[in-house]
């Protein structure tokens, strides 16, 4: 049976102010509402994803033609901004149909905001998302997040805590069950992990609880 891989109900994109000359993008909000994505092994251990990034047989190639040496010339970056992304309602299903019985979980009622992210200052934006894990355990996302972190930039630092919560492990037993010979009766899970990304280098504290 046929299941959508990516799905939502709603992706509006608000207040678009931009130019080409220099290059510049301003967008006030993007919202995306009731998202849905679903990831699954088959049982066959395929993936629903790979069948989605399935590439079509290569075209024989092409005459070759000779370069044309150019000289380079450097162009600034792209210079953009949002002032806010709103995430509503977002579910993300996992399921694994190689192991027996199938196990199933999901993140769900995921929803939150990232606020005044822009590339052309070290203005932070303020991240905050919430969810719940099967309808029980808790997942939060907030922190500081910085566009140019992930470069050379002096300055630009993020600062990303994630915090899991009274996670049931129960649904993960199949796994246990095939890996190690035993069921898992009951197991809770808990987890905080600090992420600092400042020049393009990360490192992170975690703290893992079972």
């Amino acid at each position: 049976r046929a299941e959508d891989f990516v799905k939502f109900t709603a992706f509006n994109i608000l207040g678009i102010n931009a130019t080409t000359a220099p290059t510049t993008a301003q967008i006030d909000e993007i919202i995306l509402v009731d998202p849905v994505a679903r990831f699954a092994v088959n049982a066959d251990k395929t993936t629903n994803f790979a069948n989605v990034l399935r590439q079509p047989a290569a075209p024989p190639p092409a005459a070759s033609v000779p370069a044309v040496s150019r000289a380079a010339v450097p162009t600034p970056a792209p210079v953009w901004s949002l002032g806010k992304f709103t995430l509503t309602n977002a579910r993300f299903a996992f399921a694994d149909h190689s192991v027996k019985p199938t196990v199933q979980t999901a993140l769900d009622s995921f929803s939150g905001t990232v606020t005044g992210l822009s590339s052309a200052n070290l203005d932070r934006a303020d991240v905050d998302f919430h969810g719940t894990v099967d309808g029980a355990g808790s997942v939060a996302v907030t922190g500081k997040l910085n566009a140019l972190a992930a470069t050379p930039a002096p300055g630009a630092v993020t600062d990303i805590l994630v915090a899991v919560k009274d996670v049931d492990l129960s649904p993960f037993s199949p796994y246990v069950g095939t890996y190690a010979g035993y069921e898992l009766a009951q197991g809770g899970l808990m987890v905080d992990v600090k992420t600092h990304l400042a020049g393009g280098k990360i490192s992170s504290n975690n703290v893992v609880t079972l």
